[in-house]
């Protein structure tokens, strides 16, 4: 049995807490922990960019065997310490620049977000939408994506574009 007393005391000392697909593990630890929403979560899945540095696939798998080590997971032991060899990569950058992967995930995970609701956005722009990464509201029949608020910023002339002129979607700060 897992000692949640203990686990909130960990999490209360903790400034980040970090795991590979947070909104999973965040949804099964909100059920027994009593400090987990307080703290910042930090998610190796979608807070770093890895399309942008070639990979194909977020998959903590895919990504492992793209760095080179075997990962033999689903236990949540060896997911945390695949993870956290994951995050120890360092990305190579021109001028011989570096930036860790962590480094990454906690810049953004410390960012301030909102979620853009596309509601109301016509059939025909779900292609759009999901090529931006939107995702489908199956319960309340929208699209929506979490945006830190510079992406925000940077998405007006795209949610004009869904809208055909004018941008009328919902934005919804995240706590």
């Amino acid at each position: 049995a897992i000692p949640w007393e203990e686990v909130d005391i960990q999490f209360a000392q903790a400034n980040i807490i970090i795991a590979h697909n947070a909104k999973f593990d965040r949804a099964f630890i909100r059920k027994k922990s009593k400090v987990s929403d307080s703290n910042v979560w930090g998610c190796s899945k979608a807070d770093v960019n890895w399309r942008s540095m070639g990979h194909v696939c977020n998959h903590l798998q895919h990504l492992c065997n793209d760095m080179g080590f075997y990962y033999d997971g689903h236990r949540s032991v060896i997911d945390c310490a695949s993870t956290l060899k994951l995050l120890s990569h360092v990305e190579q950058k021109p001028g011989g620049a570096h930036e860790y992967h962590l480094h990454k995930l906690i810049t953004r995970a410390m960012e301030d977000e909102v979620i853009i609701e596309a509601v109301g956005a016509s059939f025909k722009a779900k292609d759009i939408l999901k090529e931006k990464g939107f995702n489908w509201d199956t319960i309340n029949k929208f699209w929506f994506k979490k945006v830190t608020k510079f992406e925000h910023d940077g998405m007006q002339r795209f949610m004009e574009e869904v809208y055909g002129g004018r941008d009328k979607s919902n934005v919804v700060a995240v706590d």
